[in-house]
């Protein structure tokens, strides 16, 4: 869900896997930071951001967090033993689960609004620092939703195959977000 301040004239428009908790944690405790409804159009006099991953990073933590961690609160985890079994499953039209259908969104699809900064999660708190309303808090970034120990480098999931399927589930977003494209 977005969050906004109308003191601070800030928008922040959320995407899936790319540390929203933490910046909602972030925004709400140092920022005046309020839950607001769907961002459909740019708000005059407000700075409107987000943050975005890396798509192999990303499709990896979705693939953790959906079928990897115990329990299968989506029903996905028969669709996805492996990270290509995941995302082809999704390329297919999967997910009937309403609850769970956002985290199966690419990127792209869930910014409705052309932002005036995008802030890459690998650089997370530098992004975060050239913010025009930065005032230097939080001094240390909470990290809310870490990596489960068991859980290996997103390099260490990327068969041809997962290339392949993410490559194809989130062509877009390579360019759009000047990230490198893997070849399988």
């Amino acid at each position: 869900m977005p969050i906004s301040s109308k003191t601070l004239k800030y928008v922040y428009m959320d995407v899936t896997k790319t540390g929203s908790r933490t910046l909602y944690q972030v925004l709400q405790q140092h920022y005046e930071g309020q839950q607001i409804g769907k961002v459909r159009a740019r708000i005059p006099g407000y700075f409107h951001f987000t943050v975005v991953r890396n798509p192999y990073d990303r499709c990896v933590s979705l693939w953790w967090s959906t079928c990897m961690r115990s329990g299968d609160r989506y029903g996905y985890k028969v669709h996805g033993e492996t990270v290509a079994d995941l995302i082809n499953w999704l390329i297919g039209g999967g997910t009937g689960n309403p609850v769970a259908k956002r985290l199966c969104v690419p990127q792209p699809k869930q910014i409705t609004v052309l932002p005036d900064w995008v802030i890459k999660y690998e650089n997370l708190e530098r992004g975060f620092q050239k913010l025009p309303f930065y005032t230097g808090e939080p001094k240390e970034f909470p990290r809310l939703n870490q990596t489960i120990t068991e859980r290996k480098p997103w390099q260490e999931y990327m068969t041809p195959e997962a290339i392949r399927a993410i490559n194809r589930w989130c062509a877009s977003e390579f360019d759009l977000f000047n990230y490198e494209k893997l070849q399988p």
